[in-house]
C-alpha cells in the first residue's frame, strides 16, 4: 500500500469515525428528548387524575350538601306545622 492510499483511508476513517460520533450525540439528544417528554407527560397525567379525584369530591360534597338541605326542610315542615294540620 503506497503513501497516497494510506492517507485516503485514514482520511475515510476519520470521517467515519465523525459521522458515528455525530449519529451517537443525535441518538442521545433524541433518547433525552423522549425522556424528557415522557416525564412532562407523566407530570400532566398525574395533574388530571389530581384534578378529577378533587372534582369527584366537590360533586359528593355538593350532593351531600342537598341531601342535608332537603333533610333540614323536611325536619322543619315536621316540626313546624300549624296547629290542627294534618
Amino acid at each position: 500500500m503506497d503513501e497516497d492510499e494510506k492517507l485516503i483511508f485514514d482520511r475515510l476513517f476519520k470521517q467515519l469515525d465523525e459521522q458515528d460520533r455525530k449519529l451517537d450525540d443525535l441518538c442521545n439528544r433524541m433518547t433525552k428528548s423522549e425522556d424528557a417528554a415522557r416525564a412532562v407527560d407523566v407530570k400532566i397525567e398525574t395533574h388530571l387524575l389530581a384534578q378529577e379525584k378533587i372534582s369527584q369530591r366537590k360533586e359528593k360534597i355538593f350532593y351531600i350538601v342537598i341531601a342535608l338541605i332537603g333533610l333540614a326542610s323536611g325536619l322543619f315542615q315536621h316540626f313546624h306545622q300549624p296547629p290542627g294540620f294534618p
